[in-house]
């Protein structure tokens, strides 16, 4: 009999799997984009963890979105695999297609504070097996396609679509916004997540510089205060105000506080193979951003390769010279709006419901139950999100 096609004029029922406390990434790539799927076309639903899906729901999805994990459990104490090994097998024997979206290598480098915990958990290895499972997969720039490619690579298979999409903000996240809050002295912002804490030590030499230099403070982003002696040292000055992780929902509120943003990045393949995300927050919010030249930034106009620059920049600002950043605000913010590679995605929603993978039968619109986690435990939720660096 040959394979029925999905009668697109239905809406494609798509499960997107999202904790409810995301990464950056998890945010801008996963969440936002399905929030404003055209209900004409898609229907949509949302879980915390595939493993809270019941088999009997399997069947109904004709596509499953996920960020990196098919399932969070391992991070959890499941090292011997059993909760993703069941996930596998429904996703295999229900027919739903997966699409797995990653922004970073799935080995982070040994300097960061949790690769004792990714490896303990087996982390890197349950990213790799999601993506050889998936049947597309999305990724951020050519860079970490090439790297993708490589560990899926089986051979005597066809190659899967693995689809560039850029990160970018969307039109209709309305916390982005060029407004600024008062204050008399210039704000340096930085992200001092734990995955930057490498890249901290390259802006040393020039903050110590600056240390007799009044009128200026670093504005640690996404850091527990219980950290602040380990930043501190990481930078080389006391002269730092922390600004704690927030959920990305309000993440924009950040960028009010500050009036330049640092992005620094050690060269290894881990951060060659980042996104510009910070790029697009930083034209969203109207923030002049300097960054390395090298990995996402390399080549661009804020691109610099020795931050001593940053010690007659700070000198003419506090000395009334406000215009010295203007040089470095991306105002082709157009460049970083998603809807280009939400279109991306779209079509590869679409394409692979359409008849280009095998064994896709088409849904019943039954009342489907919307799957929701048991578990409204917060602290839970918090200790996925911390075993897994964020892009941002």
């Amino acid at each position: 009999m040959d394979q029925e096609k999905i009668d697109l004029h239905e809406p494609i029922k798509v499960l997107i799997v999202a904790p409810d406390s995301p990464s950056g990434s998890q945010y801008h790539r996963v969440i936002v984009p399905t929030i404003f799927l055209d209900k004409k076309e898609f229907d949509v639903y949302t879980t915390t963890d595939l493993s809270d899906v019941k088999w009997a729901d399997f069947h109904q999805f004709q596509v499953i979105v996920l960020s990196r994990l098919i399932t969070s459990y391992m991070l959890e104490g499941d090292t011997s695999g059993a909760v993703e090994k069941a996930c596998i097998r429904y996703i295999e024997e229900s027919g739903v297609k997966l699409i797995v979206d990653i922004d970073d290598l799935p080995e982070i480098p040994e300097s960061f504070r949790l690769h004792k915990t990714q490896k303990l958990h087996k982390t890197p290895e349950s990213i790799i097996t999601a993506l050889k499972r998936a049947d597309v997969i999305w990724t951020t720039n050519t860079i970490l396609k090439n790297k993708v490619l490589k560990y899926i690579a089986t051979k005597g298979k066809k190659r899967k679509p693995v689809l560039v999409v850029k990160n970018g903000i969307s039109k209709h996240d309305t916390q982005w916004t060029t407004e600024k809050l008062n204050h008399t002295d210039l704000r340096i912002g930085i992200s001092c997540m734990d995955n930057h804490w490498p890249d901290l030590p390259l802006l040393k030499a020039a903050f110590e510089k600056l240390k007799d230099v009044k009128g200026w403070r670093i504005m640690a982003m996404g850091v527990d205060v219980k950290y602040r002696k380990e930043i501190r040292e990481l930078l080389g000055t006391d002269r730092i105000s922390f600004m704690p992780w927030q959920l990305p929902y309000e993440y924009a509120d950040n960028y009010k506080k500050i009036d330049l943003l640092l992005c620094p990045l050690s060269k290894n393949s881990y951060n060659n193979c980042r996104s510009d995300i910070k790029f697009a927050e930083a034209a969203f919010s109207n923030t002049p951003v300097i960054a390395e030249n090298y990995g996402p930034y390399i080549g661009h106009k804020c691109a610099v390769d020795d931050w001593q620059m940053l010690v007659p920049l700070v000198k003419d600002y506090v000395g009334g010279k406000k215009d010295v950043l203007d040089k470095y605000r991306i105002t082709n913010s157009e460049d970083y709006n998603s809807e280009i590679p939400d279109q991306i995605r779209i079509n590869s929603i679409k394409d692979i419901v359409n008849g280009k993978s095998n064994n896709i039968k088409p849904s019943t619109k039954s009342s489907v139950p919307k799957p929701v986690q048991e578990s409204t435990d917060s602290s839970k939720t918090r200790k996925k999100t911390e075993q897994e660096p964020s892009s941002s």
